[in-house]
C-alpha cells in the first residue's frame, strides 16, 4: 500500500491558492533516470513520486481498488491507450493523507519489437472510480510535457554496446515466432543495426555497424532456432577482437577493416547465390569457424591460425547457375599471408565435407605458409601457395585441381587424384607438367604422396587417373588403382633429380619399384603413365 513518508517539499502558498474539496493526486516522475536515448530491450526501474496536494485524504474505497501508475511511448503529446506503447506500470492499494507523498518505483520495459525512432514520454496516474472520494481535479493525471512546456522527447534505437555514455548496454530484437535475437558488445565501441534493404525468403535481415572498437573489443549475437534472423551486410570500422554468431547465417559482406582474433559465424553465403565478400584486416592472426560455406570470396591480410568449415560449395559455373543468370557468380577463393590449419567437414555431421574453393597463400615469412589442411569430402580447385605446404589430407577425391607451391610439399594423402596437379617447385607458366629441366626452379619436394582409395558401390573405381605429381626429388609415392590407360596421353611422374620409391596396383596386380634396383621405371607397368626423371 502507498502511504505517506512525510510532508511533501511543495510550497504551501501555491496550495492555499487552490481550492480544494477532496483528494488530488499528482505523479511526478524522475524522468531523469530514463537516457534520453533508450535500445529495445533495456529495463529500467524509475521513481515516481505521488503526491496528494488536495485537502481530503486519497484512500482506496476497497481492497480491490488499485491505483496505477503507467508510463507510456507516444509519436505524440496525446494518450491514446490503444495505440501509444505501454513501457511499465505499478499498482496498489493508496492511503494517501491530504498534503502527504509516497515514492514507487515503477519498472520499465523497452519492447524488443519497437522500431527505431522519435517518442514521447506520457505518463499517467489512473485513480478514476478507486477512491473513497473522487479527485477534486483529475485533469493533471496525465502528464505529456516538461514543466518548461517542452515534450518528454525519447530516442529508441538499435543501438548495442557504448549507449550515450553508458558501457555494455545489451539489444534486444525479435524475429520469427517471436523468438528474440541478443546483441552484446563488451569493451570499446558501439554497434548499430539496421533492417537490410532485402532479406530472403521467410528470413528476417539484419545490417550491424560497429564503430570505435578496438582488440579489447567483443561482439556477441545469439538467437534462438527458429528465430528466422539472419545476418545481412557486417562492418567493423576498426580492429575487434572477436565476433560470435555461430547460431545466425551470414547472407550480405562482412569487412572488419581492422584486425580480427576470432570470428564464428553460422551458415555462409548460399550454395546457389550471387557471391559475397569476407575481408579482414592486418592482424597478428585469425581463427574463423563458420557452417556451410557457398559462393564466397574471403580475402584476410591476417594470418589464418585455424580455418574451419562444415563444407564449402561453390555453384560457378553450373548448370543451376546459369539457369538464375546470376549476376555475381565468380570461383570462389580463399586467400590469406599464411594458413596454420584448415579443417573442412566434422565428424559429428551427415555432410561430406567437401571443399570447392580457389586458395592463394601470398607468404608470409614469419608464418608457416600452409600447414595442416584436412578435408573430410572431395576437394575441387586451385592452390597456389608461396612458400610450403606441410601436409594436406583429402578423405574423398582431389577432382581437376591444381595444387602449385614455390616450396615443397611435405606429405600429401588423398583418397583419389583425378585429373589433377602437383607440382613443388615448377614455373608458373607450367600448366600440368614440366617438358624441360629448366622448368625445376627450385629444389623442393614433395615428401611423400599416398592414393589411398575409399570404397564404391561396385569397386571397380579408378583412384589415379590422368595426374601429374612434379617435383625436384619425390619420396616415397603409393599409388591405388592407378588407371594406366589415359586414352594415349601420357602422365604420371616427373622429377629433377632422383625419386626414393614408386608403388602401386592396376586391379589385381601390384607393384613397387625402387631406383637404386634399376634407374628405368618398368615399361611393362606403364601404358601411359610414366616417371620421367629429367637429369638422366
Amino acid at each position: 500500500m502507498l502511504n505517506a513518508h512525510g510532508p511533501c517539499c511543495e510550497s504551501l502558498e501555491s496550495r492555499l491558492l487552490m481550492d480544494f474539496t477532496g483528494p488530488d493526486l499528482v505523479a511526478i516522475v524522475n524522468d531523469g533516470v530514463i537516457p534520453m536515448t533508450i535500445v529495445p530491450g533495456e529495463t529500467i526501474t524509475v521513481p515516481v513520486n505521488i503526491l496528494n496536494q488536495g485537502d481530503q485524504i486519497a484512500k482506496s474505497k476497497s481492497g480491490n481498488s488499485k491505483v496505477y501508475m503507467r508510463i507510456y511511448l507516444s509519436l505524440d503529446d496525446k494518450l491514446n491507450r490503444d495505440v501509444d506503447i505501454l513501457l511499465g506500470q505499478y499498482s496498489n492499494l493508496i492511503n494517501l493523507p491530504a498534503h502527504a507523498s509516497g515514492t514507487v518505483n515503477v519498472k520499465v520495459a523497452i519492447p524488443c519489437n519497437l522500431a527505431a525512432g522519435s517518442y514521447q514520454l506520457i505518463s499517467q496516474l489512473d485513480a478514476t472510480d478507486l477512491l473513497t472520494q473522487d479527485e477534486s481535479d483529475s485533469n493533471n493525471n496525465i502528464v505529456a510535457k516538461n514543466n518548461d512546456g517542452t515534450p518528454r522527447l525519447r530516442t529508441v534505437a538499435w543501438e548495442f554496446g557504448g549507449v550515450e555514455g553508458r558501457t555494455n548496454v545489451p539489444l534486444t530484437l525479435i524475429g520469427n515466432d517471436g523468438k528474440l535475437i541478443l546483441l552484446k558488445l563488451t569493451g570499446p565501441g558501439m554497434g548499430v543495426v539496421t533492417p537490410s534493404a532485402s532479406s530472403p525468403a521467410g528470413k528476417i535481415s539484419y545490417d550491424v555497424t560497429i564503430t570505435n572498437s578496438t582488440t579489447a573489443t567483443s561482439a556477441v549475437i545469439t538467437t534462438g532456432a527458429g528465430s528466422g534472423v539472419v545476418l545481412g551486410n557486417v562492418a567493423v570500422q576498426g580492429s575487434i577482437k572477436s565476433i560470435s554468431a555461430s547460431q545466425l547465417a551470414l547472407v550480405g559482406d562482412l569487412s572488419i577493416t581492422g584486425s580480427c582474433t576470432t570470428l564464428s559465424l553460422g551458415d555462409v553465403g548460399n550454395p546457389i547465390a550471387n557471391d559475397l565478400s569476407i575481408n579482414i584486416g592486418a592482424g597478428k592472426g585469425l581463427t574463423a569457424s563458420f557452417g556451410t560455406v557457398g559462393n564466397v570470396q574471403f580475402t584476410s591480410a591476417s594470418p589464418v591460425k585455424a580455418f574451419t568449415a562444415t563444407n564449402w560449395i561453390d555453384s560457378h559455373g553450373t548448370l543451376a547457375s546459369q539457369a538464375l543468370n546470376l549476376a555475381n557468380d565468380n570461383a570462389d577463393t580463399f586467400t590469406a599471408p599464411s594458413l596454420a590449419k584448415m579443417t573442412i567437414g566434422r565428424k559429428v555431421s551427415s555432410t561430406p565435407g567437401d571443399f570447392q574453393a580457389n586458395v592463394v597463400i601470398t607468404g608470409d615469412a614469419s608464418k608457416v605458409d600452409l600447414g595442416t589442411v584436412s578435408i573430410l569430402g572431395g576437394m575441387t580447385g586451385d592452390w597456389t601457395v608461396n612458400g610450403s605446404l606441410k601436409a594436406m589430407t583429402v578423405v574423398g577425391a582431389v577432382s581437376g585441381s591444381t595444387v602449385r607451391t614455390t616450396g615443397s610439399m611435405t606429405s600429401l594423402v588423398l583418397g583419389a587424384c583425378l585429373n589433377s596437379n602437383f607440382l613443388a617447385g615448377i614455373a608458373g607458366n607450367v600448366a600440368a607438367k614440366p617438358t624441360h629441366a629448366a622448368d625445376f626452379i627450385s629444389a623442393a619436394t614433395i615428401g611423400s604422396f599416398t592414393v589411398k582409395g575409399y570404397k564404391t558401390a561396385d569397386n571397380t573405381a579408378q583412384f589415379f587417373v590422368n595426374s601429374n605429381l612434379s617435383a625436384d626429388h619425390l619420396g616415397k609415392v603409393a599409388l591405388t588403382s592407378l588407371d594406366t590407360n589415359n586414352g594415349g596421353t601420357t602422365f604420371g611422374l616427373h622429377i629433377k633429380t632422383t625419386v626414393t620409391q614408386v608403388s602401386g596396383t592396376d586391379g589385381d596386380f601390384s607393384w613397387i619399384w625402387k631406383p637404386k634396383h634399376s634407374l628405368n621405371f618398368p615399361n611393362y607397368m606403364t601404358q601411359d603413365f610414366d616417371v620421367t626423371v629429367f637429369n638422366t
